[in-house]
């Protein structure tokens, strides 16, 4: 699922600037759209997203405090 980064940041729960120090290093992974929009793949950074279909914030959050 590719989001801008700004609901990447408030699905994330994250910065503005570590989503960019995150592109940077390889731990998200992003597209440009063909209007120059940086879209971010957050089922690349939570695969267990994709066989769930499911993006709420509170499955992210759920998910991050089990491990």
């Amino acid at each position: 699922m590719y989001l801008s980064a700004h609901k990447t940041t408030k699905k994330l729960g994250i910065s503005s600037d570590t989503l960019r120090r995150w592109l940077k290093q390889g731990k998200i992974s992003a597209k440009t759209s063909p209007s120059g929009t940086r879209l971010y793949d957050i089922s690349s950074f939570f695969p267990e997203l994709i066989t769930q279909n499911d993006t709420s914030t509170t499955s992210i959050t759920e998910k991050k405090a089990r491990q």
